[in-house]
């Protein structure tokens, strides 16, 4: 791969998990964030992000796991499907494994029906 091409990725990659970190933190998860968050936040499009990205961040993608188990009845699962439906998410894998691990907790249906209709990462 091209020395710059490279560069660029894991400098493009650092902006977006601080990003991501930034907004998770502005919603209450635990963690160190530079900086305010000045925007509105989309907890809907913050999880399809942090499925896409956050699994280079172990901790980030942990934190917000536990976040979700805790307040994951906030999130709009029609409206994850819907977004995943009109767009194109590398995440969506990811994405029905958590929701996945969320059909255990409080809010079993709501998960529970949204990860019957995304595929899983195959388990090693």
């Amino acid at each position: 791969m091209n020395p710059l091409l490279g560069d660029f990725r894991n400098l493009f990659l650092d902006k977006v998990l601080d990003l991501l970190w930034r907004q998770w933190t502005a919603l209450g998860v635990s963690g160190h964030a530079a900086g305010d968050t000045p925007w509105v936040i989309d907890p809907e499009a913050l999880l399809l992000a942090t499925c896409a990205f956050g699994r280079s961040e172990p901790r980030l993608f942990d934190e917000v796991l536990d976040c979700l188990r805790a307040n994951g009845w906030v999130m709009n699962t029609q409206r994850l499907g819907t977004l995943l439906r009109d767009e194109s998410w590398t995440g969506a894998p990811v994405l029905g494994a958590v929701a996945g691990f969320l059909s255990t907790g409080t809010e079993v249906l709501k998960w529970r029906r949204l990860s019957q209709h995304l595929p899983r990462l195959a388990q090693p």
